[in-house]
């Protein structure tokens, strides 16, 4: 067996050095390990011949070792642990057989010569390298010569391991329920945590979506770099509100607090709603949200004050649509809908709006306002109209604060500006467009929000959603009365995966947007030549073309409706739900049997579509362009192959919507 060149023969002491030098995430077990601990005169070989470094010394944060009396190796070899820092401990016996497997999928280094043979034992939980010592008198024959690069290429790997299944566990914490995974690894939208195969076809960014390889990538980064301490959590996080900042490209000035989706960021404009509330002498709180049914599902809760899943980012279970605690349960919340029972918009819906308010104020009741203005539905809508916004913000004057729900990131700056200058909240997240895995958001508060916030400590509930890693410092009593012992490394990491998307896709100006506006009308061309069977919804609606105001000038969630077997009435919602499910996997084998082969290769295609919604009477599914895609179709030939792909999802849709009675699991 030859070696690479200068690459120098370790025994079990330069092996137990080398883990021992790799950082705290890295535990030897062991007592006879403390006593080999690097030292600065331990001898260490070099591949150049200069002298080596000086080794770090033993002591370590994090470094521990396990119960001396029963240590899981034999003396011709070396025990370790993975016990990253951002994982519990008792958490650390499941990640490491989990890394081991990932290990084994490919990672492994035994291709360099001198690479250790890294062994597992689920038993004792802990990772084994038996080392052939040439110095010894009699040396274990099984054993095997592990040189410096050898180890080094062998725990590059298992490092490698280790970050991508740590990264994937912390992208669905943090959060609530609809981050947790299903036995078969996916959460209720049909996503994982990974980046998807590459013949995934994504058409999903409307609703929730795995994380792109680019921003996977940077979530790794980040995360090895918390490990290392080259930087703090408290860091990363100003970092993230700073980037953010930036690349919104807001005029006015303004602070951003984190949050863990959109839905719960509508708890700050809550909280500064009320406060204001009371310095004006209002009778309470009146919330109106728009495009009600067609906006997050937790949304009207939240701008009550009340929790909307049975579990919250900080990992406290409680009761769904219960009051958070120091919220008054006097706030009262409007849904208003934006179709009517057959699904057609409502076209009147300023006037709707308005009568709302009317009627409040016709008791002589004095409350305070909050109107949600929505700049993207799920199918895309946007409502109210800004000249009624406008109007109503001269008649009611500071009784109205609007909150601009601009969840789907399909708004430009200009869009965002003109809320701002009008001291409005803008809720955002980087967990649609952008594809960041779900879910990430943020509220972007104008100065009479900071104002307040900076002298009102939050609601004793807000604990359940924030830290104060999450708000920045300059909202003084908000900030210093939630809780610093718990860190979100989950958001930090989604918002990573998020930000470098969309730092992404700004740098690519313009070129981008054009790209967007061609493929939603090559979308829609190859729908319409599938009529009766498939069939766009909003076709005629002025909002719906050429806005300089929405991201590429179009809107980019193109909603479509399925004809039903029998051709006289569309799919539900319900029915469309079973359709969703079956686009993401191949359901070639549910098919019935008297499907023809054709039908079965087309079924087994896996793709990802915005979930259904439910409009009146039918429900429709959503394709979507996300930012990583429109950075894609701008290449050279990647246009004509998504409009490729989407033809091959079209044709699958036609066919589940034929079967979907019939089949199942």
């Amino acid at each position: 067996m030859t070696f690479e060149a200068g690459s120098a023969i370790l025994s079990i002491t330069g092996v137990t050095a080398r883990l021992m030098d790799r950082g705290t995430h890295f535990k030897l077990l062991g007592a006879e390990n403390k006593s080999v601990a690097p030292n600065p005169s331990l001898p260490r070989s070099s591949s150049n011949g200069a002298p080596p470094p000086p080794a770090q010394p033993a002591a370590r944060p994090y470094v521990d070792f396990a119960d001396p009396s029963n240590p899981p190796h034999q003396s011709d070899g070396v025990a370790f642990v993975l016990r990253p820092p951002t994982v519990p401990k008792e958490q650390c016996g499941q990640l490491n057989e989990a890394v081991h497997l990932e290990w084994l999928k490919g990672r492994g280094a035994a291709w360099i010569s001198g690479s250790p043979e890294l062994q597992y034992s689920k038993e004792n939980g802990a990772f084994s390298i038996r080392v052939l010592d040439l110095a010894s008198p009699s040396p274990d024959p099984s054993a095997t010569i592990v040189t410096e690069s050898g180890l080094a290429a062998a725990l590059d790997t298992l490092e490698d391991a280790a970050l991508d299944e740590c990264v994937s566990r912390h992208l669905t914490e943090g959060g609530d329920d609809r981050l947790h995974l299903t036995s078969a690894g996916v959460n209720k939208y049909y996503c994982i945590p990974r980046p998807l195969e590459k013949d995934v076809v994504v058409r999903g960014s409307c609703t929730c979506s795995s994380p792109t390889p680019d921003g996977f990538e940077a979530a790794r980064r980040l995360l090895r770099k918390l490990w290392s301490k080259q930087t703090s959590f408290s860091q990363s996080m100003a970092v993230t509100r700073r980037r953010l900042s930036n690349v919104l490209n807001i005029s006015v000035p303004h602070e951003i607090v984190l949050h863990p989706s959109g839905s719960d960021a509508e708890l700050v404009p809550l909280v500064y709603a009320i406060e204001r509330s009371k310095e004006l002498g209002c009778s309470r709180v009146v919330n109106i949200v728009a495009a009600a049914g067609e906006v997050g599902s937790g949304t009207a809760a939240a701008a009550g004050g009340r929790h909307f899943s049975a579990f919250t980012p900080c990992g406290n279970t409680v009761t769904n649509g219960e009051l958070l605690l120091g919220f008054p349960s006097s706030t009262a919340v409007v849904e208003l809908k934006p179709r009517d029972s057959d699904g057609n918009c409502v076209s009147n819906y300023d006037e709707v709006v308005d009568q709302v308010i009317r009627e409040y104020e016709s008791t002589g009741e004095h409350p305070f306002y909050v109107v949600h203005a929505v700049d993207g539905s799920k199918t895309g809508l946007r409502m109210p109209s800004l000249n009624f916004l406008s109007k109503l913000q001269n008649r009611l004057g500071q009784r109205l604060h609007i909150v601009m729900d601009a969840c789907q990131m399909r708004s430009e700056a200009n869009e965002i500006n003109w809320f701002m200058e009008r001291g409005a909240s803008v809720l955002v997240t980087s967990s649609k467009f952008y594809s960041a895995p779900g879910f990430c958001g943020a509220v972007v508060i104008p100065p009479d929000c900071v104002r307040v916030l900076s002298q009102k400590g939050a609601p004793v509930g807000m604990r359940d959603y924030l830290t104060q890693y999450e708000v920045p410092p300059r909202l003084e009593a908000f900030h210093n009365s939630l809780l610093r012992n718990v860190k979100n490394v989950g958001l930090l990491l989604r918002w990573e995966c998020g930000i470098t998307e969309m730092e992404m896709f700004d740098a690519m100006g313009d070129c981008v947007r054009v790209a967007m506006r061609n493929w939603v009308n090559g979308v829609k061309k190859l729908v319409c030549e599938r009529r009766p069977a498939l069939e766009l919804i909003d076709v005629d609606r002025g909002e719906c073309k050429g806005d300089r105001t929405r991201c590429g000038g179009v809107n980019s969630v193109v909603s479509i409706k399925f004809l039903t077997k029998c051709g006289t009435a569309h799919l539900d919602a319900t029915a469309l739900r079973r359709v969703h499910r079956y686009l993401t996997i191949d359901a070639s084998a549910l098919l019935p049997a008297y499907a023809s082969e054709e039908e079965r290769k087309v079924c087994a295609l896996r793709c990802m579509v915005g979930q259904p919604v439910k409009l009146g009477c039918y429900g429709v599914l959503r394709l979507a362009v996300g930012a990583a895609m429109a950075r894609d179709i701008v290449q050279p030939g990647q246009m004509d192959k998504a409009l490729k792909d989407d033809v091959k999802i079209l044709e699958k849709m036609m066919v589940l919507a034929r079967y979907c009675d019939g089949m199942r699991d």
